[in-house]
This record gives C-alpha cells, structure tokens and sequence, in this order.
C-alpha cells in the first residue's frame, strides 16, 4: 500500500534552494525525461541524491531545510505531512 499524505500547501516548480512552505515534509515529482540531482542542504552542509525520471520520492526536514533540483530538470516539490 503506498503511504499517504495530507497536502499542506501549493505544488512549486522546484530550481534553487526552497524551504518549500517551511515545511517538514515534501513529496519531490521529477516529470521530466531526464534524471536529477536532488540538493537537501541541512545546516549549511549539502547532501545530493538522484530522483530519477518519472519517479517521485518523500523527503523528511527541518522547516530550515532547503531542497533545490538541478536547472536542467523539471522537479515538482509540495508540502505534505504524513498519515
């Protein structure tokens, strides 16, 4: 069963470094062809991993925590939480 979340805010297209509504949860969608390079700065330290195309993953944060997607791709990122 896929887990289920609880939309708290407006979808944004994701480039640079967001808070994405302060938010704790965020449900990042990559709609492009491509894979990208998914940045969570915590801190200031960064940490990458790849979202691949057509896929979409749920990333746990602080409010203070910035996700960005790398400029060559199409990344979705909504705030969400958790039932």
């Amino acid at each position: 069963m896929d887990n289920l979340i609880k939309p708290l805010g407006t979808e944004i297209t994701l480039s640079t470094a967001n808070t994405v509504a302060s938010s704790t949860a965020v449900r990042l969608t990559n709609i492009g062809a491509n894979a990208s390079l998914i940045t969570v700065t915590v801190n200031s330290v960064a940490s990458t991993f790849t979202l691949r195309a057509n896929s979409e993953i749920s990333v746990k944060k602080t409010p203070q925590d910035t996700v960005a997607a790398n400029s060559n791709s199409i990344v979705l990122a909504a705030p969400v939480a958790f039932y």
